[in-house]
């Protein structure tokens, strides 16, 4: 390497130091290679200050060999020693930058305009860091007489507030307006944006209302009518931010305020008095309604609108949940008008209601009790609630991106008839000609299925796909994994169903300021909240759908191999899987026809059950010889005489004798109904089970996610004890033979143990049942991995043409409101579609990658970007040969992905 000139500029003297070789990626798709300085190992070095390095210079002509840094023993050494000297760096200069802090509480008797000395200088923290001012520079300077400023001038040892003239020298007022007879001079308190009182005087007029004249000097008035104290803007704007972002009360922001200005405690309570009225939620819809220009153009989005969903053709996916959470007291007082966001998010609460009635019975069927343990669709709960709230939660819709879309207040438990709801208000919302296809995946669709046959709504169940979201669908019995699991059905793709659950860990911290609010402020924040949470969807989505095609196509590849790999194993196809698919289903729905010709009625079950303990305790009478545990005996067989008399006399029914056929074949039913039932929720803990331990090997004991999966692992343990213990409960043996008298613990936690397989709907074959189970879920996967790759192709042209409808309604607008000469609004038009044309070019670079016939996109100039190395994703290809080098690196068949990619389009278009 041959020696590097010498450039010109101003050198460190500090030694040089190692370097590192990077790569610096740019969002126009160029990159930079260089190097990253590492700190140096000799203090004692030292070298001339011409030979220092920059931090990024040239790469060599011939890199050094990097094989050492795939070694990751090496790799996480070299990391250690950085750290450790990192904190080295850091100790040595942390009392110097205290000292450097102590030296700035004093002040710098140097004037930053003029550079004369003065023994009183006046310091402005509002102008910028260490701005100082001679007396007759800060009289030239007008602008401290705007109260905005806060001057302080050096006295001997300490800063006073400082102003030019007296207070009725600082007077704020339009400037067209000064001749107007009708203007009045007024003082307002102000709460400035560090949160302290100040008081501004202002000129106000009858020509306008004062809280408009308040709002051209960046004040928020606190009332509507005859204002007398008002709000800095910025103040506003930084509480909305954290009340959105972080879920911040009032309470906790004026407390933040207080620690960050130095506040005293009756000026806290003061801002919080101030704060906690109506004007804040006007300030929260006025801020929504200037960043979304609704008042401009009603047609442009007001950012509920998932912008990758489609429009006209395709599956919208779509998950419903409830958040117990959201709850709202009965006491925090009634609203006297509606929402400001009206019905934006949340639907009529009157139309819930009148909807809700004929569900206040529970609508969960016996036959579905034994599905799952999940309290969702049961009426249980709302017998149980308590009667201080008014509303026990919210029930919401989601789509497959994680944008909002619809929900409503509960004043019940989850109930079924909530989802129904829900369903209807989303099928009502798909204009008519439109070829969508409706999935909606809930955690107990199976129940909702049974629902809605039973209660004759065929009709919604012929328009729509039910499933179970997929981390749901371990907790509910095979047949129904099988039936609703959203990998075994078409058009769901490789969509999880969790969405909704991501958006409550957002919207569930809201609960405990929400709680406290009437109805109206209620929905408003939180209408304000999903408005938020979607718009931080929107802005990386084009990213998220990037990974997630990155994701599928992966995906397709490692299911193709593990399928291969399978059938390599024994001679068959395809096509026998899919046969074994399909018996598996058919098997499913002949065992539920058979279950429902011959199960037994709840009064049927009790009195065989009666009946056996009868015949049984009069046995034991026979061959009792105590006297004592005799009488006791015949006390409990007179008691059951009475109930069976009872139940007898009840269904005009004669007794069964104990070797009748009739009472034998009952007694097997009932026998094998509770002991299945029993296994197979015994064969689903212990799936659980292995499926935790599986995870928790993962992670190193100390760490907080392998905590949390130990407490899962000991809940899961006692639920397996319980349900062994209430098998062995039993009180009479088994009456098939397949079922064991007892089960032991250590049996029970093997998902492969010989009790489990009899509940295998797959019959022995060429290959072994979890062989056969193995090769299903490969080509399932694989089937959905496809239809994900088709879908996020779909998106991001989605994207791309909802984006452009946009623009050209922006475009229209602006040709309006320039033709009149609204300066104003053309100006945040222009602002709103230069944004738009920002997202459009990254989204497009971005997907071009992936599609070929992408939409024209509004060309935009690199340098109006904002572009910049801190962005970390890669918009442009980068050469064939590293391709080939990253794809050899991983183990990537090309030639196999490029066939998926032209499967998908062959799919697609």
């Amino acid at each position: 390497m041959g020696k590097r000139k010498q450039t010109t500029g101003i050198f460190c003297t500090r030694p040089r130091r190692p370097r590192i070789r990077s790569r610096t990626e740019q969002l126009d798709g160029s990159h930079v290679d260089g190097y990253i300085e590492m700190p140096v190992h000799d203090q004692s070095e030292t070298t001339d200050p011409s030979d220092s390095t920059p931090l990024l210079v040239l790469p060599p002509d011939h890199p050094q060999d990097e094989h050492a840094a795939s070694d990751p023993k090496k790799t996480s050494r070299s990391w250690q020693q950085y750290k450790e000297r990192e904190l080295a760096k850091w100790a040595e200069i942390r009392d110097q930058l205290l000292d450097t802090a102590t030296e700035l509480a004093g002040p710098c008797f140097s004037c930053s305009f003029c550079g004369m000395e003065d023994s009183c200088p006046i310091k402005c923290d509002d102008c910028g860091p260490n701005v100082t001012y001679c007396t007759d520079c800060c009289v030239l300077v007008r602008h401290h007489l705007s109260p905005a400023h806060s001057p302080e001038q050096w006295h001997e040892d300490h800063y006073e507030p400082f102003r030019l003239g007296n207070l009725e020298s600082t007077i704020l007022e339009r400037q067209e307006h000064q001749d107007c007879p009708s203007r009045t001079l007024k003082t307002f308190k102000v709460f400035n944006s560090v949160g302290r009182v100040c008081y501004w005087r202002i000129f106000v007029c009858d020509h306008e209302a004062d809280a408009c004249t308040l709002l051209r000097f960046g004040l928020w008035s606190a009332t509507a009518d005859q204002p007398q104290t008002a709000f800095s803007t910025k103040l506003l704007e930084w509480m909305t931010a954290l009340t959105l972002e972080c879920q911040v009360s009032v309470k906790g922001f004026c407390n933040a305020v207080r620690w960050r200005s130095g506040l005293a405690k009756y000026e806290v309570d003061m801002l919080y008095r101030a704060l906690i009225g109506q004007s804040v939620a006007e300030f929260h819809h006025h801020f929504f309604q200037k960043r979304t220009l609704l008042h401009l153009s009603p047609e442009l989005d007001d950012g509920t609108v998932c912008p990758a969903c489609p429009k006209e053709d395709g599956e919208i996916i779509v998950s419903l949940d409830a958040n117990f959470g959201l709850v709202r007291k009965r006491s925090s007082g009634t609203s006297s008008a509606g929402p400001l966001h009206q019905s934006r998010y949340f639907l009529p609460d009157a139309d819930v209601v009148e909807f809700m009635k004929p569900y206040s019975e529970d609508s969960k069927t016996d036959e579905d009790q034994d599905c799952n343990n999940f309290q969702a669709g049961s009426s249980l709960r709302s017998r149980s609630r308590q009667e201080k709230l008014d509303v026990t939660g919210v029930f919401g819709a989601v789509c497959r991106h994680s944008m909002p879309i619809k929900f409503l207040d509960m004043h019940h438990g989850e109930r079924l008839g909530y989802p129904v709801y829900m369903i209807q208000q989303l099928l009502s919302a798909v204009q008519p000609g439109k070829n969508l296809k409706m999935h909606i995946m809930y955690d107990i669709a199976c129940v909702l299925t049974s629902h809605l046959n039973n209660a004759g709504r065929g009709d919604l169940l012929d328009t729509i796909q039910l499933a179970i979201p997929i981390f749901h669908c371990y907790g509910h019995k095979s047949s129904c994994q099988v039936l609703y699991s959203p990998r075994r059905i078409e058009g769901f793709g490789l969509t999880d169903g969790e969405c909704v659950e991501r958006l409550w860990s957002y919207l569930r911290d809201f609960s405990f300021i929400t709680k406290e609010m009437t109805p109206s402020h209620r929905i408003d924040l939180l209408t304000d909240g999903l408005l938020h949470y979607g718009r931080r969807k929107v802005a990386d989505m084009y990213v998220s759908i990037d990974e997630h095609y990155d994701k599928a196509d992966k995906t397709y590849q490692l299911a193709s191999e593990e399928l291969k790999t399978i059938l390599e194993q024994a001679p068959v196809s395809v096509e026998d899987v899919k046969t074994w698919r399909q018996r598996e289903i058919d098997l499913i729905a002949q065992r539920n026809q058979e279950r429902q010709r011959s199960t037994v009625s709840q009064w049927k079950k009790t009195y065989v059950l009666q009946l056996y303990a009868f015949y049984s305790i009069w046995g034991e009478i026979q061959s009792c010889t105590d006297g004592i545990l005799r009488s006791a005996l015949v006390d409990q067989h007179k008691e059951l005489e009475q109930k069976l008399a009872q139940t007898e006399t009840d269904h005009n029914i004669t007794r069964f004798e104990q070797h009748h056929d009739n009472f034998k074949a009952t007694l097997l039913l009932v026998d094998q109904e509770e002991r299945t039932s029993l296994i197979e929720k015994l064969w689903r803990e212990a799936s659980e089970r292995t499926f935790l331990l599986s995870l928790k090997k993962k992670y190193p004991d100390g760490q907080a996610i392998a905590k949390k999966l130990g407490r899962q692992l000991k809940s899961i343990n006692k639920k397996l004890k319980k349900t062994i213990t209430k098998y062995n409960n039993i009180n009479m043996p088994p009456q098939d033979t397949r079922f064991p008298r007892e089960i032991d613990f250590a049996d029970a936690c093997h998902p492969t143990w010989q009790c489990y397989t009899q509940l295998d709907l797959l019959e022995e074959g060429p290959l072994p049942r979890s062989m056969q189970r193995q090769a299903i879920d490969a080509l399932c996967l694989k089937e959905r991995a496809v239809e994900e790759l088709r879908m996020t192709s779909k998106d991001m042209r989605q994207i791309i043409e909802t984006g452009l409808r946009e623009h050209e309604i922006i475009e229209e607008t602006l040709k309006a409101y320039r033709t009149v000469g609204n300066v104003g609004a053309v100006a945040m038009l222009v602002e709103k579609r230069d944004a738009l044309e920002t997202y459009l070019y990254f989204a497009h670079r971005l997907f071009s990658t992936k599609l070929a016939d992408l939409p024209d996109v509004p060309s935009k100039d690199s340098t109006d970007l904002n572009l910049g190395s801190d962005h970390e994703y890669l918009l442009d290809s980068e050469s064939e040969d590293e391709d080939d080098e990253d794809d050899e690196d991983e183990g990537i068949d090309v030639d196999r992905n490029d066939d998926v990619n032209t499967h998908v389009q062959q799919i697609s278009y």
